[in-house]
C-alpha cells in the first residue's frame, strides 16, 4: 500500500483536495492535494496551439499542466504527472481553476425534452459535490463479474479486474476516428479500462468487439460507479411545463469566462 503524504489539509481557492490523488511510482507515494493558478493569456495561446486543437483531451492536459503549480511538494509539474491523474481528478481541477479565473457561476441554455422551450440555467460551482475516495491508490482498479464473460481455451470467465480513466486514456479516445463513431469509441473506453479478464490480461481492439453488449454495457456502468469525481449532473425543471430532466456540465464550459 503506498504511503500517503502528510501536508496542509486546509483546501483553500487555491489549495484543492484530489478526489483519488496522485501516485509517485519512485516514491511509491500517494499525494492528494494540489496548488492552482489563475488562466492566463499565455494559457490561452497553449491551448489554441494547433498540436492540440483536434484533441480535446490534449488540451486540457496543457491546461492543467500550466495551471497546477505543485502537486504534494512536487514544485515542477509536468504534461505527463497530469496525464497521469484520473478523469475525476482532472475535472475537480479544472473546475476550480474555473472558479479561481472566472467565478463561480455558470450559464447554460437548454432546451427541454418535453415541450421544447428554451431554458436558461444559472449553476452555482460552489453546489456541486464532491465524491472523494477513502482508499488511496489501490481504488484505481477494482474487481468485477461480467454477465457473460469470454472463453479461454475452453474456459469461461467472468471476474475481471477493471482501472479508472485517466488522461492517457482521455487523449486516446479524443482521437478522429473514435469521435466520428459512437461504437468505436465504446470499444476504445472499454480496451482502456480493463486490465484482466480471468488469466487473460493483454487485450487487442479486436477482443474488445466481440465481448457481448451486455458485458459491454455492465463494463462501462461499473467504471461510471466506481468512479471518485465532482457530481456534474444538474436537475434542471422547465420554467413551461414543469417537466424535471437532469443535463450535466461539459468541463469544456470551465474554459471560457461567463458571457454578460
Amino acid at each position: 500500500m503506498a504511503e500517503e503524504y502528510v501536508e496542509d489539509t486546509n483546501e483553500t481557492g487555491t489549495h484543492v483536495k484530489l478526489p483519488l490523488g496522485y501516485y509517485d511510482k519512485e516514491t511509491d507515494t500517494w499525494y492528494r492535494y494540489a496548488d492552482i493558478r489563475e488562466m492566463t493569456g499565455r494559457d490561452e495561446e497553449r491551448m489554441s496551439d494547433p498540436k492540440n486543437k483536434r484533441n480535446g483531451g490534449k488540451i486540457l492536459t496543457a491546461l492543467l499542466a500550466s495551471c497546477v503549480t505543485s502537486i504534494g511538494p512536487i514544485k515542477v509539474v509536468t504534461e505527463e504527472m497530469i496525464r497521469q491523474l484520473t478523469i475525476g481528478d482532472r475535472d475537480l481541477l479544472l473546475l476550480r481553476i474555473r472558479q479561481l479565473s472566472f467565478g463561480n457561476s455558470v450559464s447554460m441554455t437548454l432546451t427541454c425534452p418535453s415541450c421544447k422551450a428554451r431554458l436558461n440555467l444559472d449553476v452555482d460551482l460552489n453546489d456541486i459535490e464532491v465524491n472523494y475516495s477513502t482508499e488511496g491508490e489501490e481504488a484505481r482498479e477494482f474487481n468485477a463479474t461480467l454477465p457473460r464473460g469470454i472463453v479461454v481455451e475452453g474456459n469461461r470467465y467472468k471476474d475481471a479486474v477493471l482501472r479508472l480513466p485517466n488522461g492517457v486514456d482521455l487523449e486516446f479516445i479524443a482521437q478522429d476516428k473514435f469521435r466520428q463513431n459512437q461504437g468505436l469509441m465504446t470499444t476504445a473506453i472499454i480496451f482502456r479500462n480493463i486490465v484482466k479478464i480471468g488469466s487473460k490480461d493483454t487485450f487487442t481492439m479486436e477482443d474488445i468487439k466481440d465481448l457481448t453488449t451486455v458485458d459491454r454495457e455492465y463494463i462501462s456502468t461499473q467504471v461510471q460507479n466506481h468512479m471518485y469525481r465532482p457530481d456534474l449532473a444538474v436537475d434542471v425543471t422547465c420554467s413551461s411545463c414543469g417537466e424535471v430532466t437532469k443535463s450535466s456540465l461539459d468541463v469544456q464550459d470551465f474554459l471560457s469566462p461567463p458571457t454578460t
